[in-house]
């Protein structure tokens, strides 16, 4: 059966066999870096919000969160761009979609 909580927000393939420890860790960092971008956006910060947002879309593909990860990856071809026209209109959808997928991790069965 497939986790409503999960659903369009964790892909389970990827996820696979991650483990309760990882996952912890992933939710965790995630934070942290959400942190680290809204830093980065308020101090005009390119390349710390490349590298950031750089972190974090890459994480949460190992995790299978693909929209988060889409999200992260505009934000890194902004911190490319050295632009930040709109990056508070991303960051606001990537808390979001991260509580989201905070959420669904924190019901994720352990098997």
């Amino acid at each position: 059966g497939s986790d409503p909580a999960a659903e369009g927000v964790i892909d389970v393939e990827v996820l696979g066999d991650e483990t309760p420890e990882l996952i912890a860790l992933y939710v965790q960092d995630a934070g942290d870096l959400i942190e680290a971008i809204r830093q980065a956006i308020q101090d005009g910060d390119a390349q710390a919000l490349e590298r950031a947002a750089h972190t974090l879309k890459s994480n949460s593909a190992t995790f299978g969160a693909m929209a988060l990860a889409d999200l992260c990856l505009r934000l890194e071809q902004m911190g490319e761009a050295g632009t930040f026209e709109g990056a508070e209109d991303l960051l606001a959808q990537v808390e979001r979609l991260y509580g989201r997928v905070r959420a669904a991790l924190d019901d994720w069965p352990v098997v």
